[in-house]
C-alpha cells in the first residue's frame, strides 16, 4: 500500500535540487532562506498533489455516472466540457460530461449537481465562504482580497506571482452582497436564570447616494450576568443585535421567547442613555410574569453633571445629592447655578432637565442594580472600529448585509457554515435568506470623596445669596 506522505517526500527529494542540498550534511549554507524555501517548496508539492487528487476523483465521479446501465434512458451525452475553479488550494481544471434530458430537453451536469457547484462561478464555494467570513471581522474589501488570494496561492511564499491571485475588491463585493442577510432561529439555551440584562445604544454610520446623510443603527447587547476573571469582567452568554429598523423590541422579544422560558424570567433590566426608543422596551418586554426596569448608563449621568458646571467641588456635591436621593437640595443648587452665569456652562439647563427626567433611572443604577453599563465600550469595539474608524460611507442597500454578517461573527456563529447553507436558498424581496437553526454554534473608578467641612459654608452662602 502506497502512503501519500512517503510518496510526496520521495518526489520532493527527487525533483528539487534545493531540497537535496538542504538535507545534505556537506552543505555550507546557513540562513533563514533555507527554512522559507523549505516551507515554500514542500507546500507547493503538497498543493499540487492535492489538486491532482481532487481532479482525479471528480473525473472518476463523472465517469461512473456515465457508465450507469440505465443512464441512457434518462439522459444522452451532449458534450464534454472543461471547468476551471479557483479553490483554497489553487486552480483546478477538470473535464465533465454535459447531458441532455430525454424527457424535457434540459441540460444536466452530474458533477456540478452532485457537488452543489453553482453555475458559471470561477471561485468555488469554499473560497467564497472564506471571503464572507473574513469581511465579517475586517473593514476592508481590499485587505480581504489580498489575504484570501495569498492563501489560495500558497500557505507561505515569497514569489511575486502571489499578487496575481489576489481577489479584486469588486469580486469581494459581489460575493458578500449576493449572499444577502442570513436570518435563523437561535438555539434555545439550557441556562436556568430568573433575570436578564439588556444594554442599548445607537451609532450613526455615514451613507452614500441616499436622501439621508447617516443611518441610525440601534445596537442591543443581551447577557445573563457578569463574572470577574483576573481583574476583568466578562458578560455571561452575551448576544448582540444590530438593526436599522424601527421596531427592534419586537425582534428582541421574539429572540427571548425562542431562547428562554419567559415564564421563568422574573426581571429584565434595561440599561442605556435614556433615549425614547430604549425606554419603550420597558412596555414591550413587560408581562404578567416579567417585570422590567430601566437604569441610566453611569457614563451619561456623569457626563451630564460635567456639562452643568466646570467646578470639581460642585460636581461632587451634585453627585452626592443624587446618590443620597436628596432631590430638594439638588433642585436648590441647580437653580443657583442657573442664576449665576459664572458657575454654569452653556448646556446646563438642558443637562439639568435630563437628570431630573431620569432621576429614578439614576437611583436604580447607583442604589439598586449597582451594575455599570458598558454599552459605550461595546459600541466602540463592535461598530465604530468596523464601520466608522476610517472615513467611508456605505450604501443604504448593502449596509444591513454588512451589519448582519458582523453581528453573526460577534455572536460566535460559524460564518462559513452559514454561507454554505445559504448558497441554494433564494432571498426574499428584502434580500434576506432564512436558514434552519444552525447546529453546534458554538467603567468608572470609585466615587471620589470630598471634605464637607471645607465647602459646606461656601455652598450655604451661595444658596443664601440667590
Amino acid at each position: 500500500m502506497t502512503i501519500l506522505p512517503q510518496t510526496l517526500i520521495e518526489n520532493v527529494l527527487k525533483d528539487e535540487i534545493f531540497i537535496q542540498n538542504l538535507v545534505s550534511p556537506l552543505s555550507t549554507s546557513f540562513s533563514i532562506d533555507n527554512y522559507t524555501e523549505l516551507i515554500t517548496n514542500v507546500s507547493d508539492h503538497l498543493y499540487h498533489q492535492i489538486r491532482q487528487t481532487i481532479i482525479e476523483l471528480i473525473e472518476k465521479m463523472d465517469q461512473n455516472f456515465r457508465q450507469l446501465p440505465n443512464r441512457s434512458q434518462r439522459y444522452y451525452v451532449k458534450d464534454k466540457r472543461p471547468r476551471t475553479l479557483i479553490t483554497p488550494i489553487g486552480i483546478i481544471t477538470f473535464n465533465r460530461t454535459i447531458y441532455q434530458s430525454r424527457i424535457d430537453g434540459s441540460t444536466y451536469a452530474h458533477v456540478d449537481e452532485r457537488l452543489g457547484l453553482p453555475k458559471y462561478d470561477r471561485y468555488d464555494p469554499c473560497v467564497k465562504a472564506m471571503v464572507v467570513e473574513a469581511y465579517s471581522k475586517l473593514n476592508s474589501m481590499i485587505k480581504v482580497g489580498e489575504l484570501i488570494g495569498d492563501r489560495i496561492y500558497s500557505p507561505f511564499c515569497l514569489k511575486p506571482d502571489r499578487e496575481n491571485y489576489r481577489i479584486s475588491r469588486q469580486t469581494v463585493f459581489n460575493i458578500i452582497t449576493k449572499v444577502g442577510q442570513l436570518i435563523f432561529e437561535p438555539p434555545p439555551t439550557t441556562s436556568q436564570i430568573n433575570s436578564l440584562f439588556i444594554m442599548a445604544d445607537e451609532k450613526y454610520i455615514p451613507l452614500q447616494n441616499s436622501h439621508k446623510e447617516k443611518a441610525m443603527i440601534k445596537a442591543i447587547t443581551i447577557y445573563e450576568g457578569r463574572k470577574s476573571i483576573k481583574k476583568r469582567v466578562t458578560l455571561l452568554n452575551k448576544t448582540v443585535f444590530f438593526t436599522e429598523e424601527g421596531a427592534i423590541w419586537e425582534d428582541i422579544h421574539h429572540f427571548l421567547d425562542g431562547r428562554y422560558d419567559l415564564e421563568k424570567i422574573k426581571a429584565i433590566h434595561i440599561l442605556g442613555d435614556g433615549a425614547k426608543w430604549i425606554k419603550s422596551g420597558l412596555s414591550e418586554l413587560k408581562s404578567a410574569d416579567t417585570n422590567t426596569t430601566f437604569s441610566l448608563d453611569e457614563f451619561h449621568y456623569r457626563q451630564a453633571i460635567n456639562r452643568i458646571t466646570s467646578h470639581p467641588e460642585l460636581r461632587l456635591i451634585l453627585h452626592n445629592y443624587i446618590k443620597n436621593q436628596d432631590r430638594k437640595n439638588f433642585n436648590k443648587l441647580t437653580q443657583c447655578l442657573l442664576n449665576d452665569k459664572d458657575l454654569h456652562l452653556k448646556q446646563a439647563d438642558e443637562q439639568i432637565k435630563y437628570l431630573k427626567s431620569n432621576w429614578r433611572a439614576i437611583q436604580n443604577t447607583l442604589n439598586h442594580l449597582k451594575i455599570p453599563c458598558s454599552m459605550e465600550a461595546a459600541i466602540s469595539h463592535n461598530l465604530a472600529s468596523q464601520f466608522t474608524s476610517v472615513p467611508k460611507a456605505y450604501s443604504e442597500k448593502h449596509l444591513p448585509i454588512y451589519l448582519n454578517h458582523h453581528m453573526h461573527y460577534l455572536n460566535h456563529y460559524d460564518i462559513r457554515k452559514l454561507y454554505l447553507e445559504a448558497i441554494h436558498i433564494r432571498p426574499n424581496h428584502e434580500g434576506i435568506k432564512k436558514l434552519d437553526p444552525p447546529l453546534n454554534l458554538s467603567i468608572f473608578d470609585k466615587r471620589p470623596r470630598y471634605d464637607k467641612s471645607s465647602t459646606s459654608n461656601w455652598i450655604k452662602g451661595l444658596i443664601a445669596r440667590n
